[in-house]
């Protein structure tokens, strides 16, 4: 190998003097993102003027690869996105993949690698027991496809899946996703025109967890029909920051309607909705963490004192947040809330070091662990005797991301 790098001009530094190491790192490793290995090849040539790159990197690339891929045996998490450059020959196996759980392929218009050479090199090494697969593939790449079908085609516990963009391969996709058995499901950006299937019984009632992100189409019947079957679900995410149609509504009031066991709820939606609030305290009391859209004084209190299960609270406001309010949420906070997240649209004055002192005192909750007003000019937060305050209570002030179920 030394020979091959140096037969082609590539530097190669002098070995050490010392014992081999102890242990043999890429034996060990879990998770690989091609993107790294490309990267360690940018980062041995780097400054090396010397040397033709695009040569050189391309042979480097490719010593790194099979060094990492043929003593790399417990590889669980593998990627392959934009930057990637993939050198194994189409029908090259790759027996450390074989236990692989979790493959992400992304692909942009602006990415010169196509994911077939990658896609081929899955398929020949029998990669069967993957559980997470994440797609995100430009139409460029629409040659690839196929490729895709087949490897899902194979998986024998595949649990969950996300696709993202590639609305083209819809189709064929959810006829094959249909023989598993998903927990989990993710659309993002995705047009169901092409949505034309009918479930199973056992498909709809091994749903767990589904995210809709700025899809459109959905008024589309097969889907609407798929949506309003589903009955088991503990996750539900929708996002669209444009002014939802009524029938989108009505369909995530009828799903919040048929799920009475969500224990997370994300709506990230614009503008208020009365009539979702009013759903979610009548069938959604086991909610755990629960992200929601513009509230009014009125609806918050009602989600604080109807939710009693819940340990994360998001929402927004775009009314003043005075003391009296601030105080009367602390008096009506759940006994288990651990996060409490609120953002304002208009600026204010942070409140006084009594008022949060009260406000901590007069918690319905003792486990709250985390508290954000974004607000609040931060001037005086950052103060010793503000930060006494929180610390007095074990309080953080911080923005807590949502925990995600699956």
């Amino acid at each position: 190998m030394k020979r091959f790098l140096k037969a082609n001009n590539i530097p190669v530094p002098h070995a050490p003097r010392r014992c081999p190491p102890a242990f043999d790192y890429p034996f060990f490793l879990r998770k690989v993102t091609d993107k790294f290995i490309s990267r360690l090849t940018e980062a041995w040539l780097y400054k090396k003027w010397s040397v033709e790159k695009g040569k050189a990197t391309l042979h480097l690339n490719r010593i790194f690869h099979e060094l990492f891929f043929s003593r790399a045996q417990r590889i669980s998490s593998l990627a392959f996105d934009d930057e990637s450059a993939w050198p194994f020959d189409n029908q090259q196996s790759l027996s450390c993949l074989q236990n692989l759980n979790f493959l992400k392929i992304s692909a942009s218009n602006h990415s010169d690698h196509s994911p077939i050479p990658f896609l081929k090199s899955l398929l020949n090494s029998s990669c069967s027991r993957i559980k997470k697969i994440d797609i995100d593939i430009d139409s460029k790449f629409q040659d690839c496809y196929e490729s895709i079908v087949h490897l899902i085609q194979s998986q024998r516990e595949l649990e969950k899946f996300s696709l993202n963009r590639c609305h083209q391969i819809l189709k064929p996709l959810i006829h094959v996703l249909k023989s598993h058995s998903i927990k989990s499901l993710r659309f993002n950006r995705i047009n169901f025109d092409s949505f034309k299937e009918n479930f199973s019984d056992n498909f709809i009632d091994s749903l767990k967890s589904i995210e809709i992100i700025i899809c459109c189409r959905l008024e589309n019947k097969y889907f609407k029909n798929f949506i309003c079957k589903i009955h088991n679900l503990n996750q539900f995410e929708f996002c669209d920051y444009n002014s939802i149609d009524p029938y989108v509504l009505d369909l995530i009031v009828n799903l919040l309607k048929l799920n009475n066991n969500l224990k997370c709820l994300i709506l990230r939606i614009s503008g208020e909705y009365s009539e979702l609030v009013k759903t979610i305290i009548k069938h959604s009391k086991k909610l755990e963490y629960l992200e929601l859209p513009q509230l009014g004084q009125y609806d918050i209190l009602s989600v604080l004192s109807s939710c009693h299960n819940l340990k994360y609270f998001y929402f927004i406001i775009d009314f003043l947040l005075d003391r009296s309010f601030f105080l009367q949420i602390a008096k009506q906070s759940p006994k288990n809330l651990r996060n409490l997240i609120i953002t304002e649209r208009e600026k204010r004055q942070a409140f006084d070091i009594s008022t949060y002192h009260l406000f901590f005192t007069s918690m319905n909750c003792k486990n709250l662990k985390t508290l954000y007003t974004s607000g609040a000019l931060l001037d005086n937060l950052y103060s010793r005797d503000y930060q006494k305050v929180f610390l007095d209570h074990n309080i953080k002030w911080s923005y807590e991301e949502i925990p995600r179920l699956y």
